[in-house]
């Protein structure tokens, strides 16, 4: 409305003084929500969860719970996503969930591979550049980090330090990016052993398997799909 003003009497007009010549009271729309009275979350997570326990699409999916939950919550907060951006999210699952027949997030599925395949969905709907890159072989494990808001490998410096999901998704899939992936392959042995157990951890079923140089393809694919490419 400002804009239509100023393209209508110039910029030399006030525009929000002739705004409030007619409108007596503004709010601005909260950007936490409290469904309790208590705890604070953000309004687009809360319209995350609701759309998600709301829709029949993902029925017999756990993606309003744990690791399936987690990384797209901590997405959501990085990129601090709108509540038109999270439903056009949302959107974009429920689609992937079709296409697949109702199989590809179920939680039946590895949750290893639920994690790979929610991430490549929201690359797809939020990072075109990243997508064509992660299509052509070209992705740079610096700009896959910056996605998920890290710049590195995330450290084990104990037993007790154990990784978020999203930095466990992005230490499987930066060492197979084809620029910058040394900034994640672990330099000591014990590192390498450990980070070796996480990611099998991820895959306890062995349906599709962890096997290093394959986590990209699920990513591919999820991709591939959404572009109606297979």
């Amino acid at each position: 409305m400002k804009a239509s003003i100023n393209h209508c009497y110039g910029d030399s007009v006030v525009s929000q003084s002739y705004l409030d010549k007619f409108l007596k009271f503004t709010f601005c729309l909260p950007d936490e929500f409290s469904d309790n009275g208590y705890k604070k979350d953000k309004a687009s997570v809360v319209h995350y969860l609701n759309l998600i326990q709301q829709s029949q699409t993902l029925e017999g999916t756990i993606l309003d719970k744990n690791s399936d939950f987690n990384i797209i919550e901590h997405i959501i907060k990085i990129h601090n996503l709108s509540l038109r951006e999270v439903e056009t999210l949302v959107r974009h699952i429920e689609i992937y969930q079709l296409i697949s027949n109702k199989e590809a997030l179920n939680h039946e599925v590895e949750f290893g591979c639920r994690l790979l395949r929610l991430l490549g969905v929201t690359i797809f709907c939020f990072n075109s550049d990243l997508t064509k890159a992660i299509l052509s072989n070209r992705a740079d494990a610096k700009i896959f980090a910056k996605f998920l808001g890290e710049q590195k490998i995330a450290p084990l410096n104990d037993n007790k330090n154990y990784p978020q999901y999203h930095q466990v998704a992005l230490a499987m899939l930066g060492q197979e990016c084809h620029t910058n992936n040394d900034l994640f392959n672990p330099t000591e042995q014990v590192n390498r052993t450990r980070w070796d157990t996480i990611f099998q951890e991820y895959f306890p079923k062995r349906n599709y398997g962890y096997e290093k140089g394959n986590m990209m393809d699920i990513v591919i694919k999820t991709i591939n799909s959404l572009s109606l490419s297979n």
